[in-house]
């Protein structure tokens, strides 16, 4: 995390490079040789947060969807194909979303952007035992998928994106990203019978692009100086005079973010 303050306002700037090496993510499950991550990991990875139940409506969400399911793989791509099935993708929203999950559990309005769905996976897996977590960063290229799952520039300042991992013993933690299969239908207009939306279905269980970069996986998390926590951070903060501009709107915020590919 970068905190900056500046006496003078009016003059504020500053500009910040960052390098990083990505390679797609491919799930093998003929593989079970991962070493186990730590218990105090996998336990907050069960917990509830302030937006993401683990109990009560998710429980019974998750319960309805598994059935008499045992295998945990099996279980949870259960649950990773009700959510591909029964939720909108809403282009309207601002940011990622607001990933309030209490709220779509009590409406039975499943949606949103990619906090919304990705983290409704989140808490349903959670719910049935599985560790389960969001994961914050930034799309930072081109998709060979479907143009609306990347960078149509090197324009990143919208770019931000939450993907979504589980855990099983001997796997290790698992990618995700049913907010995407949502997303491509609801850009590109695709049926959902259509065996294209069928086909990434398939793949982003398991596979993450690695036209994206991570951030990290924190939430409820407390900024330096400031007493209020957020529920997730994937865009600048910025405090006037004590108080919170609104960072899911660039322009009143005057930041910009690009993303080019560097040849080493």
């Amino acid at each position: 995390m970068l905190q900056c303050e500046w006496p003078d306002a009016a003059n504020a700037s500053l500009r910040l490079v960052t390098h990083v090496s990505i390679a797609d993510r491919h799930f093998d499950v003929t593989r079970r040789s991962i070493a186990p991550d730590r218990d105090d990991i996998l336990r907050r990875n069960l917990q509830a947060t302030s937006l993401i139940p683990n109990d009560g409506l998710a429980k019974q969400l998750g319960e309805r969807i598994v059935g008499r399911i045992k295998d945990p793989v099996a279980q949870v791509k259960a649950i990773y194909d009700w959510i591909c099935e029964n939720t909108i993708y809403d282009p309207s929203l601002p940011g990622c979303g607001s990933g309030n999950i209490h709220q779509q559990l009590i409406s039975g309005q499943y949606g949103g952007r990619s906090a919304d769905i990705n983290g409704l996976f989140v808490s349903v897996c959670r719910s049935i035992g599985i560790p389960a977590r969001c994961v914050y960063g930034l799309r930072i290229g081109r998709s060979r998928l479907f143009r609306s799952l990347g960078l149509r520039s090197d324009d990143a300042t919208q770019g931000q994106h939450v993907r979504a991992e589980f855990y099983l013993p001997g796997y290790g933690w698992i990618p995700v990203d049913p907010s995407d299969v949502r997303r491509a239908a609801a850009y590109e207009a695709i049926p959902e019978h259509d065996s294209r939306l069928t086909s990434l279905k398939r793949i982003l269980f398991g596979v993450w692009e690695m036209n994206w970069t991570a951030f990290h996986v924190g939430t409820d998390l407390r900024l330096p100086e400031h007493p209020d926590r957020l529920p997730f951070f994937v865009m600048p903060e910025l405090y006037l005079n004590g108080q919170r501009v609104n960072e899911a709107h660039p322009a009143k915020m005057a930041y910009s973010i690009s993303a080019r590919q560097v040849e080493l």
